[in-house]
């Protein structure tokens, strides 16, 4: 990770969107920095990201802040609808970002806003930096649907004084045109390397095991668990599911053998990711970047109706041992289609 160091800066916020877990995530890394480097930090979330954040650094000032909700439905209904539908509130609930914004520098006088993708939390007094590594719209629908979400995204980038990128500014990028837009950013884009709260420790590997991390917004969270549950609940391997709750969620009836977790704490959960022969996840750009990290096998699912998800699976299909399937393909022959290019592979390196 690289991040400009100024020593000017030493009163700064970070704030994550609340969308799934992964924007919180890959704000650990970046926190770590800043503290390494004598800022004082302050925190601020909502919902279960918050959550997560919160109980990652226990020793900051944590503030909650206003929440954005989104919901997915369970048709898989395309996310730029569902957004369009809910821009009147999506920008109330900017707004309510910029007012919770003055009145916290009315006692938090800061030097520095860090927002991963919370688009209201700017002021003119200081310096404002995004974190995100969607400036190039990739709606699924047309190339005018994405043009006018564009001109929307660009009119909201102008509230910023720097963009910052969590990836490689030359290939090979994990976020492809997403980060990497075609057109005109009017504001100074830094890319600042992936950015992973993991460390590789390389342990040994638990052979045929198979680690299955959920995260994202509900539904789609419980339909990819209960898709889980209803396919691979006959197979021998050891299955661990870590179920993305850090609050907690309702009961399941998993097979006796697996191992169930609602939610880890980073060190823990990079354990269990690390021994896994397979992981099954969403294909969020924080957890692309977590098991880039660690070289990781894994099968991607993307969410129903995210488009950038279905984008960075097919932009990162075969990387790293990577295999991207839609939610209605079986996860049984996706397996074995992945154990055929590693016999495919291995054959190959013996000649």
């Amino acid at each position: 990770m690289t991040v400009v160091k100024n020593n000017k800066l030493k009163r700064v916020l970070v704030a994550p969107l609340d969308w799934g877990l992964g924007h919180a995530t890959r704000c650990i890394p970046l926190i770590r920095r800043l503290l390494d480097d004598g800022n004082q930090v302050f925190l601020a979330g909502s919902g279960a990201s918050g959550f997560l954040l919160h109980a990652e650094f226990p020793q900051l000032d944590y503030q909650e802040i206003p929440s954005h909700t989104i919901r997915y439905g369970q048709t898989g209904e395309p996310l730029w609808w569902a957004t369009l539908k809910q821009i009147p509130a999506l920008f109330q609930q900017i707004n309510a970002e910029k007012k919770w914004l003055r009145d916290y520098l009315q006692t938090h006088p800061l030097d520095q806003v860090i927002s991963d993708n919370r688009y209201g939390l700017h002021h003119p007094d200081i310096q404002n930096i995004l974190i995100t590594h969607q400036l190039g719209i990739r709606s699924g629908v047309s190339r005018l649907t994405d043009k006018i979400l564009q001109l929307l995204l660009i009119r909201l980038l102008k509230n910023f004084q720097e963009i910052w990128v969590p990836d490689h500014e030359q290939e090979p990028s994990l976020s492809g045109e997403l980060g990497h837009p075609t057109c005109r950013v009017p504001v100074p884009v830094k890319y600042i390397g992936p950015l992973s709260r993991f460390t590789p420790t390389h342990p040994p590997i638990q052979k045929d095991s198979i680690t299955i991390v959920l995260s994202g917004p509900e539904p789609q969270r419980t339909l990819l668990e209960e898709k889980c549950l209803r396919e691979l609940g006959g197979c021998k391997q050891e299955i661990r599911l870590i179920r993305g709750l850090p609050k907690g969620g309702p009961s399941i009836h998993p097979p006796s053998h697996w191992q169930v977790l609602d939610h880890l704490p980073t060190e823990a959960l990079q354990r269990i990711i690390e021994t896994a022969a397979l992981i099954i996840s969403r294909s969020g750009y924080s957890t692309l970047m977590d098991l880039d990290a660690l070289q990781k096998k894994a099968i991607f699912i993307p969410t129903p109706g995210q488009p950038e998800q279905a984008y960075l699976a097919g932009w990162i299909q075969g990387r790293n041992g990577w295999v991207s399937i839609d939610q209605k393909d079986s996860l049984l022959q996706a397996i074995e289609r992945l154990h055929e290019q590693e016999k495919i592979r291995d054959t190959f390196a013996s000649t």
